[in-house]
């Protein structure tokens, strides 16, 4: 029996989540698992190319995504779309949308994700109550991670890309580029 398996990574705004899709290349049979827990499985099909749609549901969205099978002389060409965006392009749109870091916290990584467009922060996947406070120059979004006080500092300054500068504090102290997820 020959099977293609391959695997997608991509970071929502609750997380990273892998996207793993197994294809049977004589049997048509179709796998499509969401870190590791199915979400659509055929079986048998005598059509061995087309597109598999299905819905990823993480963070409180659904995301609509679809697995494109195509023929390539002997071999399979698969590409995954999500949003009706080819893989590549939703990544580097999530990107803007999202500002990502990875403090440790006594001992245990933490990701705190800061979602650009509502305000809105995740951490370790959650959405947390978070309370904003607004000043001339600046705002702080405030929120408690693993028992300790954080803000995200949005300074009206731009930055060299074009983009609003937006820095994380844990108990007062900057967490370090170093430990972020540039985005």
């Amino acid at each position: 029996k020959k099977q293609m398996s391959i695997t997608w990574s991509i970071q929502l705004k609750d997380g990273r989540h892998t996207i793993q899709f197994e294809h049977g290349t004589t049997t048509g049979r179709r796998v499509i698992t969401l870190d590791g827990k199915e979400l659509r499985r055929v079986n048998w099909m005598f059509k061995l190319v087309g597109t598999e749609d299905f819905v990823i549901t993480a963070g409180g969205e659904q995301h609509h995504a679809s697995i494109s099978i195509d023929p390539q002389g002997f071999q399979y060409v698969y590409s995954l779309a999500i949003d009706g965006r080819p893989v590549e392009k939703f990544v580097e749109n999530q990107r803007r949308m999202c500002k990502t870091w990875r403090p440790t916290l006594d001992g245990q990584e933490h990701i705190v994700v800061l979602d650009r467009e509502t305000s809105d922060i995740y951490v370790d996947g959650t959405l947390v109550e978070s309370e904003g406070e607004f000043g001339e120059e600046c705002s702080q979004t405030h929120f408690v991670i693993g028992g300790h006080p954080g803000y995200v500092l949005t300074s009206q300054s731009i930055t060299k890309k074009g983009k609003i500068d937006q820095r994380l504090f844990i108990d007062d102290m900057e967490v370090d580029d170093d430990a972020s997820e540039r985005s």
